[in-house]
């Protein structure tokens, strides 16, 4: 599982809309000065007048058997821009130039500038609103197929049935099947950064308490590549303190409503959490390189091979899945689901996203 939006993400998001601002005023439609009357004598760039405006957007980045993808893509979201944010004709001041727009430059810039600057000093940022709320939306729908699951209570040839539809998950045409999945999990990891830690505590809540006491286990190698510029591949404490401040990040970002009761709190802060593998410095100190990245990988696959368990739910950082179906997804399975894998390593994958894989060691 991904894990839901982060703070830093919506900021990051804020900057992206105030460039979509600037490219309205500036003139991206042909008139470089942002002028009403559309004569413009070519933008900055060279562009000829009355150009049509040039596409702003920035591919996600694919990654190879060289292990060469970098830090976690949903927290460095495309940057891109539709024609209708770009086209829009600033509106002239007295003086010919677009006197509104340049208002709503300023505006946007201030907004996007004080969110950033209220997170850019601080590291292992925690889930947004938006983030909490998509966490809040799976644990919804685990909620709801394990009342199905109570309801139906299959046996026999009807269970052989419920595992003949779940091979059908991979490709997301089963979503039912593919909670189902879910449910079954005998184990819950979790990469020690914050987002991670609160998107178990809050979307995973209906497999801890079917599963009685199942502890969400902290797995240093399951976190983000490390990168240098990148504050969110960087931690900020250990242990038992790392739980204590997800739920205290949690309360910032429930809404009123549900910080009236009692019921989702107490809910996450009874939360077992096992924190053995992380009571001393569990991220890099520096930038992690290709070799660096690779062999922790190898390791974090390892433990899945000798773990005790059938079934575990690991929830992490979209790239390092894609890395790793990148690296170990075998030319059989591409041919059986043709499209599926392509289709997960083109694009970053979503917030909060299921996907499921079979592991074969023998091979």
């Amino acid at each position: 599982i991904t894990h839901a939006e982060s703070s830093w993400s919506e900021a990051t998001k804020a900057v992206v809309r105030a460039a979509t601002a600037a490219g309205a005023v500036v003139g991206l439609d042909g008139r470089a000065d942002g002028r009403a009357d559309g004569r413009a004598d070519g933008g900055a760039d060279g562009g000829a007048p009355g150009s049509p405006p040039p596409e702003l957007s920035s591919s996600p980045r694919r990654p190879s058997s060289a292990r060469s993808s970098r830090g976690d893509a949903r927290d460095s979201p495309t940057l891109s821009t539709d024609s209708a944010s770009t086209s829009a004709a600033a509106p002239s001041g007295a003086d010919g130039r677009g006197g509104g727009g340049w208002t709503q430059l300023v505006e946007r810039g201030k907004e996007a500038y004080m969110r950033v600057k209220a997170i850019a000093s601080k590291t292992d940022h925690p889930l947004s609103r938006a983030g909490y709320l998509q966490a809040r939306a799976l644990q919804t729908s685990l909620r709801r197929a394990m009342r199905r699951q109570q309801a139906a209570a299959p046996t026999g040839d009807e269970l052989d049935a419920a595992d003949e539809l779940s091979t059908k998950a991979a490709d997301g045409s089963e979503l039912g099947s593919l909670v189902a999945l879910l449910l079954s999990a005998g184990a819950l990891w979790a990469s020690p950064f914050a987002r991670c830690v609160q998107t178990a505590l809050v979307a995973l809540q209906p497999l801890r308490s079917r599963a009685g006491a199942l502890a969400i286990e902290l797995k240093p190698n399951a976190r983000e590549r490390r990168e240098m510029t990148k504050l969110s591949s960087i931690g900020n404490c250990h242990g038992e303190r790392i739980v204590s401040r997800c739920v205290e990040k949690l309360r910032e970002v429930r809404p009123d409503d549900e910080a009236s009761t009692s019921g989702a709190r107490k809910e996450a802060e009874a939360a077992a959490v096992d924190t053995a593998e992380v009571e001393s410095q569990w991220w890099s100190g520096s930038a992690e390189g290709d070799r660096e990245y690779a062999e922790r990988l190898r390791e974090l696959l390892a433990q899945v091979q000798y773990s005790s368990h059938d079934s575990i739910v690991i929830v992490g950082h979209g790239e390092l899945f894609q890395q790793l179906l990148a690296d170990h997804a075998p030319p059989a399975v591409r041919e059986r689901q043709p499209g599926a894998i392509d289709a997960l390593l083109s694009e970053p994958i979503a917030h909060c996203a299921v996907v499921w894989c079979c592991l074969d060691f023998q091979r």
